[in-house]
This record gives C-alpha cells, structure tokens and sequence, in this order.
C-alpha cells in the first residue's frame, strides 16, 4: 500500500462523530476521506483508486475590514468598520500618517501607527493638530501565533476640524 510505504501509521483508528467534540486526548491534525465509487452504466467496469493527494492549506490571513469611514472632530478623527466574519478574528490595527501610502504616524494619545484597537469596529484616534491631513488604514488580525494580518482596508484621507459639518 502506497499510504503505508511513505509513512507508519501508530495506534488505532478512532471514529468521529459529526457534532462531537474531540476527547481532549486526542492531538494532532485530522483528515477524513469518504469515497463512493458506483460501476459505469453497464455494470462492465468498476472504478478504481490508484492515488489520492491531500495538500496542506495553513491558516490564512483574515480578510481586510470593509466599510471604512471616517468623521472628523475637534484634534480627533473617528473610524468605523464593518467587523470581519471570521472566526479566529483578535482584533484590528489602526495605522496612520501624514500623506497618502505612509502609515508610520506619531502623536497620535493613542500611540504610535499602528494603534491596537482590539475587537471594536469603532475607533477614536485623538491628539491629532486641526487641518492637518492624515491618512488612515484598518488591518485585522487573527489569533495565531505569532497573528497573520489582512492586507489593508481601503485609505481614507481627512483633516480633523474644529468646525462640525
């Protein structure tokens, strides 16, 4: 057997069971291969198994928020973002700069860019100087070790004002 040439196989074969948990005993990663293999039309022939590949796909990195907005305010700008559907989603970066494509931002209260927001999708950057443009980006980030980051949201570049619109 071809499975059993590349590699040796210990311990018995453990059913699982849709729905359940794992023990937790059981470590490790899982693959579960089912095939229903039916003779052609006139029952002469019997389909046959000579190869089966399985590819690893590791984890990938969470989508980028959508919806990005913003809203300026007196020394503030206010972002919001529609939160990504993923289940392993930690949080979100907040980056930015003084001019569009440059997100290495200093000043901000809230630190350094990029700024860890957590798990909110509305996020205040404050200390910011009035008419002064700034340009903003939202990563998200994941829960592995070390996190995978999405690529960036969307830019959006605003001046924070005094004046309310």
């Amino acid at each position: 057997d071809v499975l059993t040439n590349r590699m040796s196989l210990n311990g018995s074969w453990l059913q699982f069971v849709p729905g359940e948990e794992f023990k937790n005993t059981i470590k490790g990663r899982y693959v579960q291969i089912r095939m229903e293999l039916f003779p052609d039309g006139t029952q002469m022939y019997s389909p046959a198994v000579s190869e089966i590949h399985i590819i690893y796909e590791p984890d990938l990195p969470p989508a980028p928020p959508s919806d990005f907005n913003a809203v300026a305010g007196d020394g503030k700008i206010t972002l919001y973002w529609e939160a990504v559907n993923e289940q392993d989603v930690a949080g979100y970066l907040v980056y930015y700069g003084e001019s569009p494509g440059n997100y290495m931002g200093t000043g901000a209260e809230e630190g350094d860019s990029p700024i860890d927001a957590g798990r909110v999708t509305k996020f205040t950057v404050s200390g910011l100087k009035n008419r002064k443009l700034y340009s903003f980006v939202v990563v998200a980030y994941d829960s592995s070790v070390p996190p995978h980051r999405s690529i960036f949201s969307g830019e959006i570049t605003i001046r924070p004002s005094r004046i309310k619109k």
